[in-house]
C-alpha cells in the first residue's frame, strides 16, 4: 500500500504511515463525479415529481367536459415519470452493488491477514528481527487468541517474554508447553531445558527438583536426572517377614541416603546408607530420605516390619554366580550373631569349614563356593552356591610370574638356586601363586607368597608376599601402610 500523501511503502494493516503521519483510510472515498451524478439523477426525479403533482391539481380543476383527455394525459405523464425512476433506482442499485462488493472484497482481504495462522505467525518473526519485542508478544498472543492453544507460539512468546526480562511468565509458559504431550518432541525438550536454566540461574533446586519429579522419568526430562532427588527406594514392602530380611535402600536420581531404624525421624546427622540393614527377629520403623548434590531433600519414607525368624538366615552373598574377565572379589554379608562358613570344592561346608572373615579372591579358572549361617546356638541356615568362571587375558602366566620372583631371589642372594636352597635354613622356599587382585591405582597383579618348606616337608608362610604385573611381568615386593594397603617397594 502507497501513503496518498508521501508516497512511501506503507506494512500491510498499519492504519497510519510510519513516515509522515497520514491516516489510512480502510473505508476509499466516494469518486467526485460519482457522487454528483447521485445527486443530479435525484434532483430531476424531484423535479418530475413536482411538476407532475402541479399539473394534476390543475387538471382537476378543468371541467368535467376535460375529463376523458385529462385521464389520458395523466397516464401519460405517470408512464414518464415511472420510467425515468426506474432508470434512476437501476443506476443508484448499478452503483451500491459496486460499493457493497469493494466493502466485502476490502473486508475479507483484512480479515484474512488478521486471522490467518502463518501471517500472523510470520508478521510476530519479523518484528523480533527487528528487535520490536513488545509488538511480537502482542502478536503471539494474539494468535493464541484465534488458536485457543498452539504449543509453538506459546513457546515463542516465552522466548520473547524472557528476552523482555519476564522470567516468571516465561517460566509458566515453558513448563505449559513440557506438560503438553500433543507438542513436538524437540519443543518440549527445548523448553525443558529453558525451564532448568531458569531455575539453575535463581539457585532454587528444590523447586526445579519438584518440577523434573511431576514431570515423571521420559526422554524429556531424563537429561537433567542429576537435578531430580526421588525419594528411596525399598527393597522390601513393609510387613510381617518369617526370617531375616537385608533390606536396601536406593534412589533413581542417587546422592546419600540417610535413615533411622528405631522410628524416629532421619537428619543428615543420621546413618548413611551404604550396605544392606539387617533387620532380625523384632519390630522396626525405618525412615530415609535422600539428600542430592545440590543439597535438595526429599520427602522422608517410612515402612514397618514384624520380624519373627527362628533359624539362622540363608547366607547373602552379594558376588552372584557367572562369568568374570577381571580380579574380582567374593563377598558376603555376615548377620550380627552369626558366624559363615565356606567350602571350594562342592562339598556341603560346616563349622569345620574355613571361615569367611575377609572378601575372598576369586580363582583363576572355574569354582563352586558354598556358604552357610551358624547362629550362636549352633543352628545353621540353608547354603548358598555360588559358581564362576574367572578368565582373564594376560600376557603373562602364572609359571612365568614365579619363575620371575625365584629369579629375582637369587639375584639378592636369597636363595642360591632355582630350587629355593638356602644358607638361611635347613630346607627350602617356595614362591606360590596364591590370586589375581587388582591394586588401585597400579593394575592387576598375580599375588606370589613366600613359603618355607623344611626337610620333612611341612610348610610355613613366612608373611612376605610379592607382586607381578599380569600384563607387563614387573615384579615387586608388597607391603602394607597403617590402614592395610598394599605399598610397593622396588625389588
Amino acid at each position: 500500500m502507497i501513503c496518498p500523501k508521501c508516497g512511501k511503502e506503507i506494512e500491510e494493516g498499519k492504519l497510519y504511515c510510519e513516515f509522515c503521519g497520514e491516516e489510512i483510510k480502510i473505508v476509499p472515498d466516494f469518486d467526485p463525479e460519482i457522487e454528483n451524478s447521485i445527486t443530479q439523477i435525484l434532483s430531476d426525479v424531484a423535479d418530475e415529481a413536482i411538476e407532475w403533482h402541479s399539473k394534476k391539481n390543475s387538471d382537476t380543476e378543468s371541467d368535467e367536459e376535460d375529463a376523458v383527455d385529462d385521464s389520458e394525459e395523466d397516464n401519460r405523464l405517470r408512464k414518464e415519470f415511472l420510467a425515468k425512476n426506474l432508470k434512476a433506482v437501476g443506476i443508484m442499485g448499478a452503483i451500491f452493488i459496486v460499493l457493497i462488493l469493494a466493502f466485502g472484497l476490502l473486508w475479507f482481504f483484512l480479515d484474512y491477514r488478521y486471522t490467518n495462522y502463518e501471517y500472523q505467525l510470520d508478521k510476530a518473526s519479523k518484528h523480533v528481527s527487528n528487535g520490536e519485542l513488545r509488538e511480537a508478544a502482542e502478536t503471539y498472543r494474539h494468535i493464541l487468541e484465534l488458536k485457543g492453544h498452539d504449543s509453538l507460539a506459546t513457546y515463542y512468546l516465552a522466548n520473547v517474554n524472557l528476552a523482555m526480562g519476564d522470567e516468571e511468565s516465561a517460566l509458566l509458559l515453558y513448563k505449559e508447553v513440557v506438560a503438553d504431550d500433543s507438542a513436538e518432541i524437540d519443543l518440549r525438550y527445548n523448553s525443558c531445558k529453558s525451564t532448568v536454566d531458569l531455575y539453575v540461574s535463581r539457585g532454587n533446586y528444590k523447586a526445579l527438583s519438584d518440577f523434573l519429579l511431576a514431570m515423571g522419568d521420559n526422554d524429556i526430562t531424563n537429561p537433567f536426572q542429576e537435578y531430580k532427588c526421588s525419594e528411596p527406594d525399598f527393597s522390601y514392602d513393609e510387613g510381617t517377614y518369617e526370617e531375616v530380611i537385608p533390606l536396601k535402600l536406593s534412589s533413581k536420581s542417587g546422592g546419600d541416603i540417610y535413615y533411622t531404624v528405631d522410628g524416629t525421624l532421619p537428619t543428615t546427622e543420621s546413618e548413611v546408607y551404604s550396605s544392606p540393614i539387617f533387620l532380625e527377629t523384632g519390630d522396626h520403623v525405618v525412615s530415609a530420605f535422600t539428600l542430592n548434590s545440590y543439597g535438595v531433600e526429599s520427602r522422608i519414607v517410612s515402612k514397618k516390619y514384624h520380624i519373627d525368624a527362628d533359624a539362622p538366615l540363608t547366607p547373602e552373598v552379594l558376588t552372584y554366580s557367572g562369568d568374570y574377565t577381571s580380579p574380582t572379589l567374593i563377598e558376603v554379608d555376615v548377620f550380627e550373631g552369626t558366624r559363615v562358613f565356606y567350602t571350594t570344592d562342592g562339598t556341603d561346608p560346616t563349622t569345620s569349614s574355613f571361615e569367611y572373615k575377609t572378601p575372598i579372591h576369586m580363582p583363576l579358572g572355574k569354582s563352586e563356593y558354598r556358604f552357610i549361617t551358624y547362629n550362636e546356638m549352633g543352628e545353621c541356615g540353608e547354603i548358598t552356591s555360588r559358581n564362576y568362571n574367572l578368565s582373564i587375558k594376560t600376557n603373562v602366566s602364572i609359571e612365568t610370574a614365579q619363575k620371575s620372583i625365584v629369579d629375582g631371589m637369587i639375584e639378592i642372594n636369597k636363595i642360591y638356586d632355582a630350587d629355593g636352597r638356602s644358607m638361611e635354613i635347613y630346607g627350602r622356599y617356595l614362591y606360590l601363586y596364591q590370586y589375581v587382585t587388582n591394586i588401585d591405582n597400579a593394575g592387576d597383579f598375580y599375588i606370589i607368597a613366600e613359603i618355607m618348606e623344611d626337610e620333612n616337608g611341612v610348610r610355613t608362610r613366612t608373611g612376605a608376599l610379592f607382586a607381578v604385573g599380569l600384563y607387563d611381568g614387573k615384579r615387586y615386593r608388597l607391603g602394607l601402610d597403617e590402614k592395610n594397603n598394599y605399598v610397593f617397594f622396588e625389588f
